[in-house]
């Protein structure tokens, strides 16, 4: 074998351990995520508002660093030493982490939870570009450059890889029981911290394979003075140049300008891609918000939320060799050559379909409106908690409307404005004491009544849907035990909620089969939906349980979310690693590449605030999804015009023309 056949032979060996390490690392962030939010909610007592915004800061804050994480690379110590000694801050940052779950102390264990999260969130921003730009440095271009496009989409498969086993795999081990204590949330986060410590590991042992470059302390910098200084001259000097740069060559040379102007074509390319970050932070939080206001259940199985995610994760590994093999197609047998441009154009013209077909859903949900009174009725729904019948009259409305024992009658009624009336109870012999009392029918209200042993309880019906998705019910007692008795309502997946005997004001719960007042499986409640709960008591305790099902659940099934997972797993395995591809082999300087990557990277932390800016004008679902799919759609054609202009550089990335010496360093550095 010649030495320029050995030079390319495929670098397995530092391949396969930087894909290795993305999936391990990948496994303990995703993992952190997964726990965090129940953490902040069950164990810290956060509310849900209190705990969702934590959870969204240590989102939103591992963009922040990617900047940081560059220039520490390419002005100082290089990718490999960044990797590694941020792999290791990671490392501390979980060990902190799964010890402050270990025993709860809001002295103690709080403090410590927001330091490791701040030492995480810091570490997986700083890692965050060195990782493509290093694997990318494995291979010698333009020779291999085939190889790099292929590394650029295996490295997004690990990332997936990572994040669907981690998202499946943390919620069981949260559930187990740990130090006293119905959960183990310290097991949980202990997976990342097994992960990490196994990336750490994996990535050192292929040290001797690396080929790494050695950082430029001053390229940065100069790139940056040479762009101030065309600024600069441009506004004093009374020369005219044919580009802004020009004024620069006096100082910087021609040949360090042009390639000054190559890079801020790419950045300039990236500045239109926030939207299309944002479609990506969505996916992550608001098809969450969208399947909470879905019916999950089929047959025996539940979908969560977390079962989308994962098959959105899923979705990309399986549509990356299928996308590969069309690419292949289109240019072994169509010859079309299909460049990083093209794909990224592609990818977010599909991200804004997405979210069209996101609005779509939304529309269809929120055409899931209750049965509310119109202009001169009224609903009337009576309630008998009792085990015996009953007779309501309440002329001319109500005419001796009978209700059977742990029954329910709905009732219509034509009615202009407010009507004040007698009613009268039979029935039921001596059980109920006052047989007549005061009657209110009133127009476009729904009202309910439900019989007790003191006589006839009213409450206005609510009957609109929970903001949240969850179900809402409303306990109805007839006959009373002890004052001070609380029924204990039981979930099986743990969640309970102890309401008071003569407590009828609603409450939400999650959905499920419940236990009630000691009744096994008493009832059964499926999100969104609005429950009347009837309770007897017996000798001081819950002698018959009934419910019935005032307002439906949602209808509209969580499995219909597939086709925009899908969509947007291909948008996401055209645009990401094709980003990654066109930063690093479109910037000039080997010295800048992590510092490039990271601006790409940006537009993702710069979508997720636009994410939340349009969040504070409180749109329905339904607009804000249009809303992002319409600027989508414009500003992908705005990079469409960008991408037609932009010429690509050479393949050598002007090596011979670097003012500064970007010398590799060898194997065994």
């Amino acid at each position: 074998m010649s030495d320029t056949e050995e030079k390319q032979k495929y670098p397995k060996q530092q391949i396969a351990a930087i894909l290795t390490m993305t999936v391990f690392k990948k496994l303990c962030l995703v993992g952190i995520r997964t726990a965090l939010y129940a953490y902040l909610e069950n164990i810290a007592k956060y509310s849900k508002d209190d705990a969702e915004m934590v959870y969204n800061a240590f989102r939103s804050f591992n963009y922040c660093c990617p900047l940081l994480g560059a220039l520490i690379a390419d002005c100082f110590i290089g990718k490999f030493y960044t990797i590694v000694f941020f792999l290791i801050a990671y490392t501390i940052g979980t060990l902190v982490l799964s010890g402050s779950a270990v025993q709860f102390s809001e002295d103690i264990s709080l403090p410590l939870f927001f330091f490791s999260l701040g030492l995480i969130t810091l570490s997986v921003g700083v890692i965050k570009p060195c990782i493509a730009a290093f694997g990318g440095d494995q291979f010698k271009l333009p020779e291999q450059h085939k190889h790099l496009e292929h590394f650029f989409l295996l490295a997004y498969v690990a990332v997936n890889t990572g994040a669907a086993i981690g998202i499946y795999e943390a919620p069981n081990l949260r559930k187990m029981h740990c130090f006293g204590a119905d959960s183990c949330y310290s097991a949980a986060f202990l997976l990342s911290t097994v992960s990490i410590i196994i990336s750490l590991i994996v990535f050192v042992a292929a040290k001797r394979w690396y080929v790494c470059v050695k950082p430029q302390r001053y390229n940065t910098v100069l790139w940056v003075l040479c762009m101030l200084n065309g600024v600069k001259e441009k506004i004093v000097s009374k020369e005219k140049q044919e580009h802004w740069l020009d004024y620069s060559k006096k100082s910087y040379g021609e040949s360090f300008v042009r390639q000054t102007k190559n890079t801020l074509k790419v950045v300039v390319i990236f500045t239109v891609l926030q939207f299309h970050g944002a479609t990506v932070i969505i996916t992550m939080t608001g098809w969450s918000t969208q399947s909470h206001f879905m019916r999950n259940e089929q047959g025996g199985r539940v979908f969560n939320p977390s079962t989308i995610r994962f098959l959105n994760y899923v979705a990309v590994i399986l549509v990356t060799p299928i996308l590969c093999l069309i690419v292949l197609f289109l240019r072994s047998k169509c010859h079309i050559r299909v460049t990083p441009l093209q794909r990224i154009a592609c990818g977010a013209f599909i991200a804004s379909v997405t979210m069209f077909v996101a609005a779509v859903l939304s529309l269809i949900i929120e055409a899931e409106v209750p049965n509310l009174p119109g202009q001169g009725e009224c609903h009337i729904r009576f309630y008998n908690p009792l085990n015996c019948a009953v007779k309501i009259d309440a002329p001319p409305f109500i005419d001796k409307v009978q209700i059977d024992p742990m029954g329910y009658k709905f009732i219509s009624v034509k009615v202009k404005g407010t009507k004040k009336l007698k009613h009268t109870i039979s029935g039921c012999d001596k059980t109920i004491s006052n047989t007549t009392g005061p009657f209110v029918v009133v127009e476009e209200v729904s009202l309910g009544y439900f019989t007790t042993t003191n006589g006839l309880q009213a409450f206005k019906e609510d009957l609109e849907k929970d903001a949240d998705g969850d179900a809402k019910i409303r306990s109805l007692v007839g006959s009373l035990g002890k004052t001070d008795e609380k029924i204990k309502y039981g979930c099986a997946n743990d969640h309970v909620i102890k309401i008071a005997s003569q407590d009828y004001s609603v409450h939400k719960v999650d959905y499920g089969f419940y236990d009630i007042g000691g009744v096994k499986d008493a009832a059964r409640f499926f999100r969104g939906g609005i429950y009347r709960v009837l309770l007897y008591f017996q000798d001081n305790k819950v002698g018959n349980v009934t419910f019935y099902e005032v307002g439906k659940p949602h209808q509209l099934h969580i499995l219909w979310q597939i086709p925009q997972c899908v969509l947007h797993a291909i948008s996401r395995v055209l645009v990401t690693p094709a980003i990654s591809e066109f930063a690093y082999t479109q910037t000039p300087f080997k010295s800048l590449k992590c510092t490039i990557t990271a601006i790409g990277l940006m537009a993702t932390g710069v979508g997720g605030i636009i994410v939340i800016l349009i969040e504070l004008m409180h749109l329905k679902q339904s607009h804000y999804y249009f809303t992002f799919g319409g600027f989508t759609m414009l500003f992908t054609l705005i990079f469409i015009f960008l991408a037609v202009r932009y010429r690509y550089v050479d393949q050598r990335y002007g090596k011979e023309e670097n003012i500064l010496t970007e010398d590799t360093e060898s194997k065994d550095e």
